[in-house]
């Protein structure tokens, strides 16, 4: 399977990683929109620690940083995908 770039790493064996930014107060949610970003990483017997942590440490640097003015926090869900029913191959070698 080629290499993807970032974090596409893999398509067979994937992890579904969902970032949500989520107002902490009602008075906070007409100045603060939720903020959905994802991203696909590999299965975790490759994903390595490495990958675990940054994102452990992304989150919590992220988290601290926005303690002071703005009223948001940072949750990261990895998700197993079963099957890679999104992603198909076709033969283009026609």
């Amino acid at each position: 399977m080629p290499a993807l770039p970032a974090l596409l790493l893999s398509i067979h064996f994937s992890s579904f990683l969902l970032v949500t930014m989520a107002p902490r107060s009602g008075s906070q949610a007409t100045l603060l929109s939720s903020v959905r970003m994802a991203a696909i990483l590999d299965d975790q017997s490759v994903c390595g620690r490495g990958e675990r942590l940054a994102l452990a440490l992304a989150r919590e640097n992220i988290n601290s940083v926005m303690e002071g003015g703005a009223r948001a926090r940072v949750e990261v869900d990895i998700f197993e995908l079963q099957r890679d029913s999104q992603y198909e191959t076709t033969d283009t070698s026609e």
